[in-house]
């Protein structure tokens, strides 16, 4: 095993792209370029050697910045880091592109208008885009566009029968993804979700899903009470 404290450092790539501290972005992005296989730690160690943790990126231009800004937002993140590749014929990985448009230039996705750039139909349909009420599968997450903007389909209709989803809760379903009645929604505390999910008790089955939900209920409780 290589020692990485005698790794020989692109010190010349990291002073031009260190982005104020080495996250992980910047580290998959190191690690991409480079080969570098050793710990992150090591890596900020080295960053810090450098003084380099208020450098800002010097190989942007000004150019550069113009672009990320006008297309960036409307693009989306992945769309948007290869097309600037292609734009200015750079080698940059698009997690350092990213990490420069968001850190450097305060960059954020419009995720609605980014959604529908990515969904245009061919050359020839330009001119139509979705109607408002139209329902769409976007990787197995079922999307409905109101006014505009886009929306979970099934959050929609709970929201239409029960009123706005309160603050920290999260709208799912029972059993199958794909059945959109009252039913099959219920509406838990975000934090359910990541227990239902890794902790697999999520059902073929609307009784065995409830079960796994007071589970959770059970859980959270007895956490705050220092039982678990």
């Amino acid at each position: 095993m290589p020692n990485c404290w005698k790794y020989d450092y692109d010190d010349t790539w990291i002073v031009e792209n260190y982005p104020g501290k080495c996250t992980k972005a910047f580290y998959l992005a190191y690690c991409e370029r480079t080969g570098y296989i050793g710990n992150i730690e090591v890596l900020r160690k080295h960053c810090r050697s450098l003084n380099v943790n208020k450098a800002p990126w010097k190989s942007y231009t000004t150019e550069m910045d113009n672009w990320l800004i006008e297309n960036y937002p409307k693009l989306g993140r992945i769309p948007a880091c290869k097309k600037f590749k292609e734009v200015f014929k750079l080698n940059y990985s698009i997690n350092s592109i990213s990490e420069y448009a968001r850190n450097k230039l305060n960059l954020k996705v419009d995720r609605n208008v980014a959604y529908n750039n990515r969904h245009k139909f061919t050359e020839n349909q330009t001119s139509y885009l979705y109607k408002d009420g139209e329902i769409r599968d976007d990787g197995g997450y079922t999307v409905i566009k109101i006014n505009g903007k886009w929306y979970s389909y099934r959050r929609y209709l709970w929201e239409k029968e029960y009123g706005k989803v309160p603050k920290g809760y999260r709208i799912t379903y029972l059993d199958d993804p794909y059945d959109f009645s009252m039913d099959n929604t219920v509406c838990v505390p975000e934090k359910y979700i990541t227990l239902l999910t890794s902790h697999n008790l999520r059902a073929n089955n609307k009784t065995i899903t409830r079960c796994g939900i007071k589970w959770c209920e059970l859980y959270y409780t007895a956490k705050k009470k220092g039982v678990y």
